[in-house]
């Protein structure tokens, strides 16, 4: 599992949808920090404008 970079605690997934480029398909997972002491927390409930720490994209096949 992939940690904060600012206080190094786990990150949480999320699914972020599917994403489409060109003519290929991308499932998407956005990472956030549940470290309520971090400047990158996202709070107790992720939204649109929590702080996103990273994106996975996995392309579709």
């Amino acid at each position: 599992m992939e940690k904060c970079p600012k206080c190094g605690t786990d990150l949480r997934l999320e699914s972020g949808g599917v994403v489409v480029e060109g003519s290929d398909a991308f499932l998407l997972q956005r990472q956030y920090c549940v470290n309520p002491q971090c400047e990158n927390y996202a709070g107790k409930r992720v939204t649109e404008d929590s702080r996103t720490v990273a994106e996975l994209r996995h392309k579709l096949t």
